[in-house]
């Protein structure tokens, strides 16, 4: 099939090339002849431009035929290449078979073997069942001997539990008379408990005596601390003083006493009106506090600190939250508060 499609287009390549030649000389031949001869050529021109048109197109209808051959062709090829692996596949299950047959083969040898030499195996067994016999008979006469030795024993036996029976008593009432030791031993510590517990009331009736004697201090205390509140009142305010020492306000003048300046944020609660009036009715001067200030407490300061390293601590339950904030806390030094406070 090949051969003839190669056949075929050589023909094919001889038939174009002839035609280009021959239009080749129809166009030198043009060149020579008259405007009749041109119109004359021009019509051998058409009809040869139609030859060429019906052999291109038989041309294509072999081209298109050497194809489809071609897939013939190829498609044999893939059924021979199939054809030749189910044949070696054939084979090869041809060859395992054969090796299985040798295989049992000598398989079968082998268990012809092993049936030979369990039959000598059953013949020294036989032989092995006299001598286990005779052997049965001798340790008979070695167990009865074994039974003598045994009653030997057990009557040796007796007499050693009779003799640790006697040492057990003699050890149980050495253990009575421990007993009775360490009973005396406890009442002697319960009357010492008892004696104690008395000495324990009376210091608990002095401590109770001293709690009233230091209430009694406190109390005395606050009224003096009280009498001079009033007297500072009345060095502030003598109008006040004028309207009698009973009509005093004691919360309003109590810190007057303390002279301080009172620092705080801008916190909602801390600026509410409030709470102003609260400090105004009091007499306590309020630092100014611009907004977005640092913070000049060092304790806001450590709880940032503590709450950035908290972060990276995962605490399962309370203990382990209260191990760990007291870590990190021990951790914190002097400097990275001054650091915090700068920034």
């Amino acid at each position: 099939m090949s051969r003839r499609q190669s056949e075929l287009e050589g023909r094919l390549d001889d038939m174009l090339s002839r035609i280009a030649m021959e239009t080749q000389e129809i166009k030198e031949l043009e060149q020579q002849l008259t405007d009749g001869q041109i119109l004359a050529n021009e019509v051998l021109q058409r009809d040869l431009e139609g030859i060429i048109s019906g052999l291109q197109e038989y041309l294509r209808g072999l081209r298109d035929q050497a194809r489809r051959s071609q897939q013939q062709v190829d498609s044999l090829q893939a059924e021979n290449q199939s054809l030749q692996l189910h044949l070696e596949d054939s084979q090869r299950h041809c060859r395992q078979l054969e090796d299985r047959a040798r295989t049992h083969t000598q398989d079968m040898s082998v268990q012809q073997e092993e049936l030979s030499v369990l039959r000598t195996e059953a013949h020294a067994l036989r032989d092995r069942q006299v001598e286990s016999s005779r052997q049965q008979e001798e340790l008979e006469v070695e167990l009865q001997q074994l039974r003598e030795e045994l009653a030997r024993q057990v009557t040796l036996g007796q007499l050693e539990r009779g003799a640790l029976l006697a040492a057990v008593d003699k050890e149980k009432q050495s253990t009575e008379i421990r007993e009775c030791q360490l009973q005396a031993t406890i009442d002697t510590l319960q009357d010492e408990k008892s004696s104690l517990q008395q000495i324990t009331l009376r210091l608990q009736a002095q401590l109770d005596q001293t709690r009233t004697q230091y209430t009694e201090t406190r109390d005395h205390l606050d009224q003096t601390r009280l009498q001079l509140d009033r007297f500072t009142a009345a060095m502030l305010d003598p109008q006040e003083v004028q309207s009698g020492p009973d009509d005093l306000d004691e919360d309003k003048y109590r810190y007057h006493y303390y002279n301080f300046i009172f620092q705080q944020d801008l916190a909602p609660a801390q600026t509410a009106r409030s709470t102003k009036t609260w400090f105004d009715v009091h007499a306590i001067t309020v630092l100014d506090w611009p907004a977005n200030s640092p913070d000049l407490n060092p304790t806001e300061n450590l709880w940032g600190i503590l709450k950035r390293k908290m972060r990276g601590t995962r605490p399962n339950n309370k203990e382990e939250l209260t191990a760990s904030i007291k870590e990190i806390w021990a951790s914190i030094t002097p400097r990275q508060c001054h650091v915090a406070s700068r920034q």
